[in-house]
């Protein structure tokens, strides 16, 4: 691959004007002074300006969003839409002369067109250098090794992290190769979001530049807009990880997995240090295309990584519909069809119609009104069905995941959880809260092993059960990593 070379500090010029707007005018807000100073505050946009308090400014203050309207400087225009701004809470002492604060959720520039783009999300942590295989890129002042290439049907997406060495802050950028709109640039960046988080555990979101530059070289930019998002989101458990010596810390600490110490240590009672190499370009960049492609793996990764501080009561039934969700979209994939409950069709029928037959004439005699005999006609068509857990293993035996025995167990069980009852318990001595913690973890689990096998990764995956000393998971002795 020829060297890639990127030009950043034109970038973190357009990043550092945008949040600092100085000598700017409103128009659609006509009780805002002349002049006034746009700011960088957490996760949005600040206007903050002094001003007598007259029935104008009580009626924006008391709105709960505003308006649309445009933002000059002496430079660019942009446009804040309708919803995108609001009046932070004030005293209200009408007559008197207060500071009134505006924040502004997303600030666009009237340039900002299809294109060049440039998605650039603050971040706090490259969470995958350690976990990833990635290739080295050049700015105008180091080399770096961050860089991913993800290739989609229309072309290829750069992806990788700089540092501004003025701010230190440290950005993701994602850059497709060709030109795209802002609402493809948009999904493109979920997908990555989305795909990175189930990898690492952190899904960066939080707010978003959007740069339209002169050409994809990005000498020079049309446009540079502002956009908050959605909190980055920040999972409790593990996935993959290729660091032995922290699985190895976590085991030392339980009262049941410590049998899981010998998987991972040498005959001499060393860690085994490359258990799990890290994963490759290729299979990262299926994982990412699969969210993509799919919004079904999208919303169901999200659930894994958004789930695991919610309360326990529902943390399960969340991922039963995550595994639902991911195994629906595999079934149609793949086109299965189902044999049913009586395999022989022809017997079925036989059976069916005569049974049919019955409860039509029934309900001619006993008066059943339509609505009410279609409902139940409908039911007697499926009777034959087998039932969706059997579909779910049917689907992911058709994926080629090896499920252990726990596996098995949580799908049958997932139907429970979707609707509020309580699971079988797992031992005599165990509480509810046990209970829907494992079942938890092993959902967990196997959606993760799902989105890993369906993007073609042969390799290890943690076994949080495990990791975590849950009694059933170490009674069967399951391994703290498991192979998929």
């Amino acid at each position: 691959m020829d060297r890639v070379t990127k030009l950043i500090k034109p970038m973190f010029a357009e990043l550092n004007r945008l949040v600092a707007l100085d000598n700017v005018t409103f128009e659609g807000l006509g009780s805002i002074p002349a002049i006034n100073s746009i700011r960088k505050a957490e996760r949005k946009l600040q206007l903050r300006f002094k001003a007598t308090l007259n029935q104008d400014l009580l009626d924006a203050a008391n709105s709960p969003s505003l308006g649309e309207m445009l933002v000059h400087t002496p430079d660019h225009t942009y446009v804040i839409e309708n919803n995108q701004a609001y009046f932070d809470e004030l005293n209200l002492l009408y007559g008197k002369e207060q500071t009134f604060t505006m924040s502004i959720s997303a600030l666009r520039d009237i340039e900002e067109c299809e294109g060049f783009l440039r998605l650039v999300v603050p971040i706090d942590k490259n969470y995958w250098s350690h976990k990833l295989c990635t290739s080295t890129f050049q700015t105008e002042s180091l080399f770096s090794n961050s860089l991913m290439i993800l290739k989609l049907d229309e072309g290829c997406v750069h992806i990788y992290t700089v540092t501004d060495g003025q701010t230190n802050q440290k950005y993701l950028v994602v850059e497709p190769q060709y030109e795209v709109t802002k609402d493809i640039l948009f999904n493109i960046h979920y997908a990555v979001a989305v795909g990175l988080g189930i990898i690492t555990g952190t899904a960066f979101f939080g707010e978003a530049y959007v740069l339209v530059g002169d050409s994809i070289e990005f000498k020079t930019y049309k446009a540079a807009s502002y956009y908050s998002l959605r909190d980055s989101v920040q999972s409790q458990y593990a996935t993959f990880s290729t660091n032995s010596f922290w699985l190895e810390l976590l085991l030392k600490q339980g009262r049941y997995n410590n049998y899981a110490l010998e998987m991972i240590r040498d005959e001499k009672g060393k860690v085994k240090s490359e258990l799990v190499d890290r994963l490759g370009e290729e299979t990262c960049g299926k994982i990412i295309k699969n969210m993509y492609l799919y919004p079904e793996f999208a919303r169901a990764a999200m659930i894994l990584i958004d789930g695991t501080d919610k309360a326990l009561d529902y943390q399960a039934a969340m991922y039963a519909v995550a595994l639902e969700t991911l195994c629906t979209k595999l079934k149609k994939i793949y086109g299965m069809q189902f044999d049913g409950i009586i395999k022989d069709k022809g017997k079925w029928t036989r059976i069916r119609k005569p049974m049919t037959k019955v409860f039509r004439d029934s309900c001619n005699q006993y008066g059943i009104d339509k609505h009410s005999k279609d409902r139940i006609e409908n039911g007697i068509s499926k009777l034959n069905e087998i039932s969706n857990s059997e579909k779910f293993k049917l689907v992911i035996e058709r994926l080629g995941l090896h499920m252990m025995a726990s596996d098995y167990d949580a799908i049958d069980q997932r139907n429970y959880l979707l609707h509020g009852e309580l699971v079988k318990k797992i031992s005599g001595a165990s509480t509810d809260f046990d209970d829907m913690f494992y079942y938890s973890l092993v959902l967990h689990r196997l959606c993760t092993a799902i989105i890993f096998k369906y993007a073609g990764y042969n390799g290890c995956l943690v076994n949080n059960a495990v990791l975590m000393d849950r009694k059933p998971a170490c009674e069967k002795k399951e391994p703290v990593l498991f192979e998929i």
